[in-house]
C-alpha cells in the first residue's frame, strides 16, 4: 500500500485481499506458520489460507486470528461509542425532566384542621 492508498475506490473483494495480505505479513513477521496459527486459533489450516487470500470467512474466524496475532487493537477505533449530538442530549434531558414528578407539600393552615 502506498501513501496515496484510497480504500474507498476498492471493491469489497479487493479490501478483503488487502486485509488478508496484511494478516499474512503479520503472521510471517511473528515467525508463525499457517499451521501454527491454525493450531493456536482452533481453525483449520485451509481456513487460514483462505483468510490470507481474502476469501470469505466469518467474523469469528477473523477475530480469532486477530486475537492470536495480538492485534485486536485494530478494532478499537471501530468499537468506540459514537459521540452524542447536542440535539440528542437535549431531547434526552427534556424527556427526563418530563418524567420527574413534582413534589407537592401539604398546606399547614390551621383552618384546614
Amino acid at each position: 500500500m502506498s501513501d496515496d492508498f484510497d480504500i474507498y475506490i476498492l471493491t469489497n473483494g479487493q479490501i478483503a485481499k488487502e486485509i488478508g495480505g496484511k494478516l499474512k505479513s503479520l503472521r510471517i513477521s511473528k515467525k508463525i506458520t499457517q499451521q501454527e496459527l491454525a493450531n493456536n486459533t482452533g481453525l483449520a489450516a485451509k481456513t487460514i489460507i483462505a483468510l490470507e487470500a481474502g476469501k470469505n470467512v466469518s467474523f469469528d474466524t477473523f477475530i480469532s486470528v486477530l486475537r492470536s496475532l495480538d492485534k485486536l487493537c485494530v478494532l478499537e477505533a471501530f468499537m468506540q461509542p459514537e459521540p452524542l449530538r447536542p440535539s440528542i442530549i437535549f431531547k434526552q434531558e427534556k424527556s427526563y425532566a418530563q418524567t420527574q414528578k413534582k413534589r407537592v407539600r401539604k398546606s399547614k393552615n390551621k383552618n384546614d384542621e
